[in-house]
């Protein structure tokens, strides 16, 4: 997967969703010419997967031109550390050994699951597989009123669905000015978002009779929609490294503790963390991405000459 969460399922897909919604609806000539000039029917959710798609095949060609012109090898498969200095990376029965001096692990995140929901990728999805509803509901239950709840209960809006979303917490963006959380909230309802706030989900089924999604709440409540998107959080992918080879563990959501140079416990060997999502800290960031490897190369690695950087678990060897 080169290019990683970023490139396929997180920043470049989501803009990209969003960009295809404002074109495929007529949003775009809304702005210019009204109301009226709105496209209300005929978009499916393979309308805009297609587009998405094709964006996401052009950026990923864009980071793998780059790896190669710096002569950057690289290997498909999963990346299992040996020891501190060994990873092995499996592909299709296939074995290959890396060693380094010091490795770089930036291994991404997927989306978090939980228990009592009964994923199916068809009618309860995560925000990684939206593409696999099968058509575009009429009504749509979104867990989780986070940045990225919000933004694909939006999306939902505007491709004209009922949307109900629903969270633990009484108030979303507590990071966010109020001012603009209060104009946010405004419009999606005037878009048809129902807010289920200080609520939490406590069952999933499906009514195969009826063929809806039932979402079960802690106070009793039930809402019922043709598809659920569970976006409550990420989990990093560490658990899928076999981290404990190599001296390290780490937590539930798979996320290590660093230093200030992003540094683990393991010294000998001077594995560092860089991608935000895979830190073990409150503050988590795409945008902290741009600096993080620059106080890790700064701190450690601009003098090693023989470095590994486990970051795309599943990427290619270039040809």
């Amino acid at each position: 997967m080169i290019g990683g969460v970023s490139a396929h399922t997180g920043t470049v897909p989501s803009k990209s969703i969003r960009e295809a919604i404002f074109q495929l609806t007529g949003f775009a000539v809304k702005a210019r010419y009204g109301d009226g000039s709105r496209n209300h029917g005929g978009i499916s959710i393979q309308d805009v997967s297609s587009r998405v798609n094709a964006v996401v095949g052009r950026e990923t060609e864009v980071v793998r031109t780059q790896l190669v012109r710096n002569g950057i090898d690289i290997y498909q498969g999963d990346a299992l550390f040996l020891d501190p200095h060994t990873v092995e990376v499996q592909d299709d029965g296939e074995k290959t050994r890396l060693k380094a001096e010091k490795v770089l692990v930036a291994c991404g995140t997927r989306p978090a699951h939980s228990p009592e929901i009964p994923f199916d990728n068809r009618r309860i999805v995560d925000t990684d597989h939206l593409s696999g509803l099968g058509g575009l509901p009429k009504e749509v239950i979104v867990v989780g009123a986070g940045v990225v709840g919000l933004e694909y209960a939006s999306f939902m809006a505007a491709l004209d669905a009922k949307v109900t979303l629903i969270d633990q917490r009484p108030t979303i963006l507590e990071f966010v000015d109020r001012q603009i959380v209060e104009a946010l909230s405004y419009h999606l309802r005037q878009a048809g978002v129902t807010f289920r706030l200080a609520e939490t989900v406590t069952h999933v089924e499906i009514n195969e009779t009826r063929n809806r999604v039932v979402a079960e709440l802690q106070s009793g409540k039930k809402i019922q929609g043709d598809a659920l998107i569970y976006a409550v959080g990420r989990q990093a992918n560490g658990d899928q490294l076999h981290l404990e080879a190599a001296g390290l563990a780490a937590d539930s959501r798979g996320r290590l503790k660093v230093n200030q140079f992003f540094q683990t416990d393991v010294r000998t060997s001077m594995q560092l963390v860089t991608l935000s999502d895979f830190l073990h800290s409150q503050a988590r960031r795409w945008s902290k991405g741009a600096w993080q490897p620059l106080i890790c190369l700064e701190s450690r690695l601009s003098t090693c000459p023989n470095c590994l950087l486990t970051g795309f678990i599943r990427s290619r060897r270039s040809p």
